[in-house]
């Protein structure tokens, strides 16, 4: 019995030894991870050290092998979050208001350089050409611009105003009376009969739709006779057309609109601001993802409401301008009867011409409106406005 228990011992060892090497093995690797583990992480564990022993201290020093080694104490929280927590500080409050302010200051610049300092590069936008040169202004339409000048009492204007034709299908104007001012109108003031307008050389279209020519199926329908008739207006009609553009620059829509523009990006801010701070937006546990969601959501509101505001006030000043001009005379008044008449007609032929026309105007002749927005006065309503200005004055 004792021999056979020697033999199985001596049989046992040689596993026993290469299963304690192995164990040995596996200890040194787990060690050896464990201590690179701390190594790369010593900056949570210093952290943690100097929290507990050095009193809020942001240096540590260790003794490593007799020489004493010194090290900066980080939060590795903190300093993954420096650019986001670094909003909440007094300088991060004051670099984010310095930067509304400049962008409220671009907003102004924006909305008034183009009637001020801007006015030569609008010209040059919107100059229309024939044959690679400038449309010159004929002699009528200077007349036309100088008797609306003086039915309008704004003869001190005429020294200031510099007359064009634009590349555009209405009158339309930058500037003021006092500081120089731009008048644009189309070329279509320059026809004098239907048999002057060449249809065969217009292209309709534009924007998202590619601009055509007609097809010559298109030139024999009947909405090709009166749309040539529609581009022809008799002088009340333009005379009422150019003073409807000025008794609108009279007004001096563009100071409106700077201030209106530059007050909505100062008030997106200060909302966002407040609720900022309501909410806790910085709060520990809060994502930078939530704030940005957050200030999307405020900058569409705010977005929406200042263009709703726009269109508010810009119709309220197209009704002024068009009563001013419809109140100067019967003769006036009359002729913005005919020049919406016309446009309507216009309107309903190039619906017929153009893709998708139809998605643009409405079977009357008016401008098809968005379900939201509403950036002009139905031309019909325009229309009885002029008929109102000539039934009161008979």
């Amino acid at each position: 019995m004792g021999s056979s228990g020697r033999k199985t011992k001596g049989l046992l060892a040689p596993i026993y030894q290469a299963y304690k090497n192995q164990l040995c093995s596996a200890r040194a690797a787990l060690a050896e991870r464990l201590d690179l583990k701390l190594r790369l992480s010593l900056r949570s564990f210093v952290r943690r050290k100097a929290t507990e022993t050095n009193e809020g201290k942001n240096k540590i020093t260790f003794n490593v092998g007799g020489t004493k080694q010194t090290y900066d104490v980080i939060d590795v929280g903190v300093e993954g979050k420096k650019y986001y927590n670094s909003f909440r500080s007094l300088e991060g409050q004051k670099r984010v208001g310095r930067l509304w302010i400049g962008a409220s200051m671009l907003a102004v610049i924006y909305q008034l350089a183009p009637h001020t300092l801007a006015r030569g590069t609008v010209r040059d936008l919107y100059q229309s050409y024939t044959k690679g040169l400038s449309t010159p202004v004929t002699q009528d339409m200077r007349r036309l611009v100088t008797e609306v000048l003086q039915d309008m009492e704004l003869g001190a204007m005429a020294a200031e105003l510099d007359v064009f034709v634009a590349t555009m299908d209405e009158p339309a104007g930058w500037g003021e009376a006092l500081g120089g001012a731009l008048l644009g109108y189309p070329a279509s003031f320059h026809l004098a009969h239907p048999g002057e307008v060449r249809l065969d050389q217009m292209r309709f279209g534009g924007g998202l739709s590619k601009s055509e020519y007609l097809t010559r199926a298109q030139m024999e329908l009947p909405e090709a006779r009166l749309f040539c008739d529609s581009m022809v207006l008799p002088e009340d009609a333009k005379k009422f057309a150019l003073a409807t553009e000025l008794a609108r620059m009279a007004k001096l829509p563009h100071y409106f609109l700077g201030a209106l523009h530059a007050t909505f990006v100062l008030l997106t801010y200060n909302a966002a601001r407040v609720v900022n701070r309501k909410l806790g937006m910085f709060d520990k546990g809060r994502r930078p993802l939530q704030r940005g969601i957050f200030y999307f959501a405020i900058g569409t509101t705010m977005a929406f409401t200042y263009l709703i505001c726009k269109d508010f006030f810009m119709r309220a000043y197209e009704r002024t301008a068009v009563r001013a001009a419809a109140g100067v005379s019967p003769q006036y008044a009359r002729g913005g009867e005919i020049y919406y008449q016309q446009v309507l007609l216009r309107n309903r032929c190039i619906a017929r011409f153009e893709v998708g026309g139809f998605s643009k105007y409405k079977a009357d002749g008016e401008l098809a409106t968005g379900i939201f927005r509403q950036k002009s006065v139905p031309i019909g309503q325009l229309k009885a406005i002029c008929t109102e200005a000539q039934t009161g004055r008979d």
